[in-house]
């Protein structure tokens, strides 16, 4: 909001006054205009310089202190109350000379008739950055508008064992100016929202915890309403400890035998996964892998054979393994004497019974490696994939699923034999993926179980 000075052209017209007149209407007093010299020799209508006062303390305060400098400079100031309107429609009349007080753009509409007939010109602006309002003390609103309505609908919509996530309906501000909500657990705040925002998430709690929670509505005034009702919120166990690779091993044999072993050497523990990807490349019937400390393992529904019909490939498992402190053999056995390769892990934190999930398996010649989606899964499963080669593929590079980069945890030498894993996956679809230095024959399992 600006405040200007006007001046009335009628009558002796703003151009006919004395030059030391428009310096004080400007706000300027050199020593030359001060000497009271100027209505000396000026007719003696010049003399009297009538000011219209509408009333208001700022105008009232700016007139009085052009009449100072008026009666300084040897003139006579008038002073006349009216309103706004009036004080223009004089001006135009030319019975008042000069006014301070026309706040812009409030009164635009008062006074552009009167700029556009030309008779009355804008001086300047005289005071800028004011407001122009009703105002009232604070207190004063705080009474007649009071606080916002109090939220209702306070609801948890997901508790996990460290967060708790709430949400609510929105309220009312009868000023229209609600600021935002407080979230209060256990009586004491914890958080705050904007107006806009009617959720809030608790990332500070424990585990089997039970907890109170409650919200209220603040304005920009300052009011808050009176806290919602109060929900109780007790927040599940710490889950399990997810899966991790615990050891693991690969094997490409270079000549022609019916068996071969993987040695884990470390210590097993009971309830572990074991799991690989084991292939015979032309011997007659199925391979089959078992150990020293288990017996047989479990053949699974994810096989294939090289190339169009040569051999056998199979994902084998064995779920809840009995403890090994000292480790154990893994032997991969053929009917015939043949070329064996496989690649083996062991997992602890997966589930001991129906751990297997979902797999899928492919094969190529490329050095792009991908075993093709598995049907969807949740989040948080143990991925793993492998890859058998019919040929040298150099150097291996462990691929992705869900955006998610798999560990290469085994290889035999040339990259015949690979594992890796995703210890906790993104829900969807998962692909075992890897790429080849040299194109080769490949071929691929992805397989995914369930976390204990």
């Amino acid at each position: 909001m600006t405040r200007n000075s006007t001046t009335s052209k009628a009558g002796r017209g703003f151009r006919a006054w004395p030059e030391t007149l428009v310096f004080a209407l400007l706000g300027f007093t050199g020593a030359g205009a001060a000497s009271g010299a100027g209505p000396a020799l000026e007719p003696a209508s010049c003399h009297t310089v009538r000011l219209a006062d509408v009333g208001w303390t700022d105008v009232t305060a700016t007139t009085a202190v052009l009449s100072q400098v008026l009666r300084g400079l040897g003139y006579d100031p008038q002073t006349t109350l009216l309103s706004v309107p009036v004080t223009f429609a004089v001006m135009k009349g030319g019975n008042i000379d000069v006014f301070l007080g026309n706040w812009m753009p409030a009164q635009t509409r008062d006074r552009q008739p009167y700029i556009d007939d030309g008779s009355i010109e804008i001086v300047r602006e005289n005071l800028s950055g004011a407001k122009y309002t009703l105002a009232v003390p604070l207190y004063a609103a705080l009474m007649v508008y009071g606080p916002p309505s109090v939220p209702a609908g306070l609801t948890s919509t997901s508790d996990t064992a460290s967060s708790v996530g709430l949400s609510w309906s929105a309220s009312t501000d009868s000023t229209g100016t609600l600021a935002g909500y407080t979230v209060y657990r256990n009586g004491a705040s914890i958080g705050t929202t904007n107006a806009s925002t009617t959720t809030f998430t608790d990332s500070t709690v424990q585990p089997s915890t039970t907890y109170s929670y409650t919200v209220d509505a603040f304005d920009t005034a300052g009011n808050h309403s009176a806290q919602s009702s109060a929900i109780q919120v007790t927040t599940p166990g710490a889950p399990p400890p997810s899966a991790h690779w615990v050891q693991g091993g690969a094997v490409s044999t270079g000549t022609q035998v019916t068996s071969v072993t993987i040695t884990l050497t470390s210590p097993v523990s009971a309830g572990d996964l074991l799991a690989g990807w084991f292939g015979q490349y032309n011997s007659s019937g199925q391979v089959s892998v078992s150990d020293n400390v288990n017996g047989a393992w479990t053949r699974s529904s994810a096989a294939t054979t090289f190339g169009s019909s040569s051999g056998d490939i199979a994902l084998f498992y064995l779920q809840n393994s009995a403890a090994a402190p000292s480790g154990l053999t893994i032997t991969i056995t053929a009917a015939n004497a043949t070329y064996l390769e496989a690649a083996a892990a062991d997992y602890s934190g997966v589930a001991t019974t129906g751990a297997l999930d979902q797999v899928a398996v492919a094969k190529g010649n490329s050095t792009t490696v991908d075993s093709g989606p598995t049907a969807s899964v949740g989040a948080g499963e143990l991925v793993v994939g492998a890859i058998l080669t019919g040929g040298s593929a150099g150097t291996v590079t462990a691929g992705s699923s869900q955006g998610q980069a798999f560990t290469m945890r085994s290889q035999a030498g040339s990259g015949s034999a690979d594992l890796e894993d995703i210890l906790v996956s993104a829900a969807g679809a998962q692909d075992a993926r890897a790429t080849f230095s040299s194109a080769t024959d490949w071929y691929a399992v992805a397989a995914v179980f369930h976390q204990a």
